[in-house]
């Protein structure tokens, strides 16, 4: 099959797994796959990405104006065709996505126009692709523009979050230069507004979702966003598939299933660069999260004190909003024993990754996986809540036959929250239980080989055999 990925930015959290891994494992596969995206000028000096201009330049309707782009192209080292389309106005930006640069307006606008030009690139393109396939409201107007030229390609359109929908003013639509009973309860109109992710659920042809039981959840009122009702109606077309996780080959070389002690080497690399006091007789629990709930930080609080008065090493890592000043509270009065990371780079996250040996998931909707498998990856023992779309992943430890690959949680309190994590700590004081369980999580298949053929059962589905 021939594949174009459509994505907003290559290098993000959340689509560097979605989009490039998955395009490398599709290609193995035999599939030929491009992705088209955005030339932004941060690809040029943060991300060391040198495309060529192809010399192909074309216009697409954009409101009342025709406005021109220029496509460029690069490989990656393993044959993957990368298109970027280039638009100063939209594209020549330090911060892709930021809200400092993008004003509601703008926004729309520019995602409509990178919408059409992805669909008049596909229409250019020799062999035509069989899929396009999307990622999140960015890329959601995609389907809809297919439908409505009645282009032979089938969409797929995959969701990482809900709660990020593209939500413009209704005046908006007019960017899009779609016919106007597409604003509509049965199109793109969202209780009076435009709603790109409405539309790419209504018009792709498959909707992929992060895991089986977030599948389940969306489609309640409590988890759906406002999208619910779209996503039961639209449930036929609905998938799971789990993305997976590339971690650095260098892991190896610390721990691994036949190797898991080299983690205490990693504990103690990651408790010394964050000053924290070294050697706890306990082990060093992590919550990682790219915007931790205000549920999920309660939860946390609550049972803090009573926590750290274990010898344990607590790293929080990520963006809490109204919770900041009660998490840099701790923070400062235990500064030997808690730290609280609101923002750090990379190798600091992978240093936390290596570091760690527990890993909390007090809230009660995770969007995606993406954390969690990695955690596991690298051999971190989950403590997660029942409902958090993990199933598949965290089944309850066991000590009477050793079975489980983590610590699952069924009631939303802080009380049971903290039973579990006591449960973890119990078993961790028993090396040989403690080892086992470790290793269980470690031959776990997280690859992006099986993500990669579930994607394609669902790509063969939509265009017969090939």
């Amino acid at each position: 099959m021939k594949i174009l990925m459509a994505a907003s930015e290559l290098l993000s959290e959340t689509e560097r797994s979605a989009c490039l891994a998955l395009s490398r494992e599709l290609h193995k596969l035999s599939h030929k796959v491009s992705i088209v995206l955005p030339f932004y000028r941060s690809l040029l000096k943060e991300k060391k990405i040198y495309p060529k201009s192809t010399g192909v330049q074309f216009s697409v309707p954009i409101g009342t104006q025709y406005l021109p782009c220029e496509i460029f192209e690069t490989h990656t080292i393993d044959g993957i065709q990368l298109l970027f389309i280039g638009r100063d106005e939209f594209f020549d930006r330090e911060e892709p996505g930021s809200e400092r640069h993008y004003n509601h307006s703008d926004k729309s606008a520019c995602f409509a126009f990178y919408a059409r030009c992805v669909i008049q690139l596909a229409r250019r393109i020799s062999p035509l692709p069989d899929i396009i396939q999307c990622y999140d409201w960015q890329t959601a107007l995609i389907p809809a523009m297919v439908k409505d030229a009645g282009l032979p390609f089938k969409t797929v359109l995959s969701i990482s979050s809900l709660e990020d929908q593209g939500n413009f003013w209704s005046r908006d639509f007019a960017f899009t230069n779609l016919p106007k009973h597409y604003f509509s309860a049965t199109g793109l109109e969202f209780y009076g507004s435009l709603n790109f992710l409405k539309g790419g659920i209504l018009f792709a042809d498959a909707i992929v979702l992060p895991s089986s039981r977030y599948m389940i959840e969306a489609q309640k009122p409590e988890y759906g966003c406002g999208l619910d009702a779209v996503l039961r109606e639209h449930s036929q077309k609905l998938h799971e598939i789990c993305d997976g996780i590339s971690c650095d080959k260098s892991i190896d070389k610390f721990y691994g299933v036949s190797h898991p002690a080299g983690k205490s080497k990693c504990s103690s690399e990651l408790l010394s660069s964050l000053h924290l006091t070294s050697s706890p007789k306990g082990p060093v629990i992590t919550v990682i999260s790219r915007l931790l709930t205000s549920e999920g930080v309660a939860m946390l609080l609550a049972i803090l004190d009573r926590l750290l008065a274990e010898d344990v090493r607590i790293v929080v890592f990520g963006r809490s909003g109204g919770s900041d000043v009660a998490l840099r509270v701790f923070a400062h009065r235990y500064r030997f024993k808690f730290a609280y990371l609101p923002e750090s780079d990379e190798s600091t996250l992978h240093q936390i990754f290596t570091g760690a040996d527990i890993f909390l998931s007090p809230s009660d909707l995770e969007l995606d996986g993406a954390t969690l498998m990695k955690s596991l990856k690298y051999g971190i023992v989950p403590v997660i809540r029942a409902c958090s779309g993990f199933y598949q992943f965290v089944q309850d430890y066991e000590p009477a036959n050793k079975s489980g690959t983590g610590f699952v949680f069924y009631e939303n309190t802080p009380e049971a929250f903290l039973d579990g994590i006591r449960r973890a700590l119990e078993i961790f004081q028993s090396k040989d239980q403690w080892t086992q369980l470790v290793s269980s999580i470690l031959s776990q298949d997280f690859s992006w080989r099986l993500s990669a053929k579930s994607f394609e059962s669902v790509y063969t589905n939509l265009v017969g055999a090939f």
